[in-house]
């Protein structure tokens, strides 16, 4: 097993190759810029940097919304919905977005493209 290290530019070329083949190039791109934009959040709102990873970069996250949104769900609960990046792709009539950590509902206002309930 490599460790690697921030330094570590082939430890940092591999991950970058594994994000690409995981979620391709225009999800890298989009993440890429919404990090950024979250990282300047964290330092106002000072939430866990948990949430720095952006929906486009989590496979998980895609699956869970394809899955949901096939099946026309009309509410969705999201316990732990963070800045509410999944609840934002679901097509449902009623969206509810639950986190114990209040400053990361705060950051959520200046995310905002569509009413959620947080």
């Amino acid at each position: 097993m490599m460790v690697t290290y921030a330094g570590d530019k082939e430890g940092a070329r591999k991950k970058l190759v594994r994000k690409l083949n995981e979620v391709g190039l225009k999800n890298v791109l989009i993440g890429g810029i919404k990090k950024v934009r979250y990282m300047q959040m964290i330092n106002k709102y000072h939430f866990d940097t948990w949430h720095l990873s952006p929906y486009e970069w989590k496979e998980y996250a895609q699956v869970c919304v394809r899955y949901l949104n096939s099946h026309d769900c009309k509410t969705v609960v999201d316990i732990g919905c963070g800045l509410g990046e999944i609840l934002q792709h679901i097509k449902a009539d009623k969206k509810i977005g639950l986190d114990l950590q209040e400053e990361v509902i705060q950051a959520h206002g200046n995310l905002i493209v569509e009413k959620l309930i947080l």
